[in-house]
């Protein structure tokens, strides 16, 4: 085939790309609340872009980022950091899209290699690359993973049909790209049985259908025998994926959820997925468990479903060895995420498609263009159906980009979709919380909680929230159901303790705190709250020890590193009131916080720390500019404080606050908190 004619097939598919994906660069979209935090935006070792340091944490076996072990698409976030910083989100989208350009343009051309048949293999490509449902896995910062593990698959099956050919040497380059797809995203676990069906068809090394013959065992053996490493990386891959999964407390036990449940919905997702596939409406970004009503007839119809086209593939195999190959690909890639291990609360997540609808597309290309071989009408009448519906599918996926344009945008949609959708509503509280709409986010936490009652984060953000809005009881209500829960248990006695302590309930608080500390020594969370509780009750000493371990495992995290300058600057022990040090930090908290993210109360903690120095007029600006923010964001009585520190700074007197007095609730944000995402610094 012509050099020429492979450019121009690859030229188009990134051509629409651009169209389809572009607004996300165009439209200046940025990061959503839905892990791109844990990713790129709070997370201090990607945020110092790319550093031996950073390539060491990234590989190590116990990094686990989203309960994953992925460095490979660590390194790719710290590229960007250093490239865009944080100001520019659009350079983070644009890589998202090159990575799924090269992702298409390299199935194409590794489906060509296999095949020789151009057109089939361009649909194929074209509706991996404009399907709606692959709009999360691009959109998404954090989906990263997807579009880079995906090119790494589809190059290790470019490199395999060189080593089939006869080339030794491109066996390194299949294990090498399955290697970097696999330290991509561990999905890629299937491919080694994915490049056993390809050996069944298009390289024809062996059939199925002829298992009775005498050599058919040994054929089927040295295919396996062949595909050993590949099979030894995908045990190591396992390995290390359930244990970032289970630490980082992302799988679901057997007993909290049934294998009858599990199958089930893993057949039902299965029959999902393929409606979706042909109708890709209501799509959202994440559906969880509590959205979905599983029924008798559910599994009746799941597992009839899913035996009917089973059936199917098998019988028309022979004639159309395309559609098993399809068939069996898109339901063996699925295994990791359909459920039968379940990690997270999600039921189905369209991202999950990203590589598994590959095989779907092969059936439908492959078939429609064999069907239409020989009428030269019919391929006319084909080609104009095809290309309209190319359009379609483009058309729905543009649309769909545009809901990820922000984090109330996404979850309102998905709320919209199905208003019981938990998961959503949680989302949508986060985003109207970070937004300070508070009100909104407690209505739809409430409306969450009232769906999904057994959904740990939800209790853990109702906790913060009616911690806030001075609800102790609701508070500690909620924080006990989480901690009921085993949901970030170490996380959920911590709050409960802060919470109990500021009922005056101290044995309490002092038993769920040491509780905490045993279950999470090395806690971040654990560390900063219990420093709070000690700071609250009094005990400077005790509070400082427990922030001074804590900047040992984050030395970045903004908020720890301006409650120590508060304490260095206001404190009343000589011991730990270093004036000149406390400017230090706070200055530079503030000038490389991320755009806003300074707090008033930061301003007034630089206003105090320039107080302590003996820099009163720096101090009176500062407290200004703080004042100003406090009223701008409506907190009244947080104004009346920075206003009475403002009239001691204009007299010319420096502060001496006691430790109870400091306001933690001003410097640490508790949703921030809950999952350590405060601004990391470098």
């Amino acid at each position: 085939m012509a050099a020429t004619t492979k450019l121009a097939i690859c030229s188009g598919l990134a051509l629409v790309i651009a169209l389809v994906f572009g607004r996300v660069i165009w439209e200046q979209y940025g990061f959503v609340d839905y892990d791109d935090g844990l990713y790129v935006v709070y997370n201090p070792m990607v945020l110092s872009g790319l550093t031996w340091q950073g390539v060491r944490w990234a590989f190590n076996p116990t990094t686990q980022v989203a309960a994953n072990y992925h460095p490979v698409t660590l390194l790719s976030h710290m590229l960007d950091c250093q490239m865009y910083g944080l100001a520019r989100p659009w350079g983070h989208h644009l890589s998202s899209l090159l990575w799924h350009a090269a992702a298409a343009c390299m199935l194409f051309l590794a489906l060509l290699r296999m095949t020789s048949r151009v057109w089939p293999c361009a649909l194929v490509a074209a509706l991996f690359a404009w399907h709606p449902l692959h709009v999360e896995s691009v959109a998404w910062v954090s989906e990263r993973k997807d579009v880079m593990s995906a090119f790494f698959w589809f190059l290790a099956m470019w490199c395999y049909v060189g080593y089939v050919r006869g080339s030794r040497l491109q066996y390194w380059g299949v294990a090498i790209s399955m290697a970097l797809g696999l330290l991509s995203k561990p999905m890629v676990v299937t491919l080694p049985f994915v490049l056993l069906l390809l050996d069944f068809w298009p390289l024809g090394r062996i059939s199925p259908y002829d298992w009775r013959s005498p050599d058919w065992r040994r054929a089927a053996g040295a295919l396996i025998w062949e595909k050993l490493p590949l099979f030894a990386m995908v045990a190591c891959s396992i390995g290390l994926t359930l244990y970032a999964q289970s630490t980082g407390g992302a799988v679901v036990a057997i007993d909290a959820m049934p294998l009858v449940v599990r199958i089930v919905n893993a057949l039902h997702s299965y029959n999902m997925y393929l409606a979706k596939t042909f109708w890709p409406t209501g799509l959202a970004a994440q559906q969880s468990m509590g959205a979905r009503t599983l029924t008798i007839e559910t599994a009746v119809l799941g597992c009839l479903g899913f035996a009917i086209v089973t059936y199917l593939a098998i019988s028309w195999g022979r004639a159309r060895p395309y559609l098993p190959v399809g068939w069996f690909w898109y339901v063996g890639t699925l295994v990791p995420v359909i459920g039968l291990v379940q990690v997270g609360e999600q039921s189905m997540a369209d991202r999950y498609t990203y590589i598994p609808l590959v095989g779907i597309f092969i059936a439908i290309a492959f078939w429609l263009v064999d069907a239409v071989r020989d009428s030269a009408r019919q391929r006319l009448g084909a080609a104009v159906a095809t290309c309209a519906i190319l359009a379609i599918l483009a058309g729905m996926a543009a649309r769909q980009v545009g809901y990820w344009s922000d984090t109330i945008t996404l979850f309102g949609h998905s709320v919209a979709v199905n208003p019981k959708n938990g998961m959503a509503q949680f989302g949508l509280a986060v985003g109207y919380w970070k937004q300070g709409d508070r009100e909104r986010a407690w209505e739809a936490l409430q409306e969450g909680s009232a769906v999904e009652t057994d959904f740990g984060m939800a209790w853990l953000l109702i906790g913060a929230l009616a911690m806030e809005r001075g609800d102790l009881p609701a508070a500690s209500k909620a924080f006990g159901q989480s901690t009921t829960l085993r949901y970030h248990e170490p996380e959920s006695l911590a709050f409960l303790g802060w919470t109990r302590a500021r009922q005056g309930k101290r044995a309490e608080s002092q038993r769920a705190i040491a509780q905490a500390l045993e279950l999470g020594p090395s806690n971040f969370v654990v560390l900063v709250v219990s420093g709070i509780v000690a700071l609250e009750a009094g005990s400077s000493n005790e509070a400082m020890a427990y922030f001074r371990q804590a900047q040992e495992l984050n030395p970045g995290n903004a908020p720890l590193l301006m409650m120590m300058a508060r304490l260095s600057a206001t404190g009343p022990d000589p011991n730990y009131r270093f004036p000149s040090q406390a400017v230090q930090i706070a200055e530079f908290v503030c000038q490389k916080a991320p755009p806003g993210s300074v707090r008033p109360y930061w301003l007034d903690t630089l206003a105090a720390a320039y107080a302590a120095v003996g820099r009163y007029d720096e101090a009176v600006q500062t407290a200004e500019r703080a004042l100003t923010l406090a009223e701008k964001k409506n907190r009244v009585e947080l104004a009346k404080v920075i206003g009475e520190h403002l009239a001691s700074f204009r007299r010319q007197e420096a502060l001496s606050e006691p430790p109870a007095s400091i306001r933690a609730d001003d410097i640490f944000d508790r949703e921030l908190l809950l999952f350590a995402e405060a601004p990391g610094l470098d």
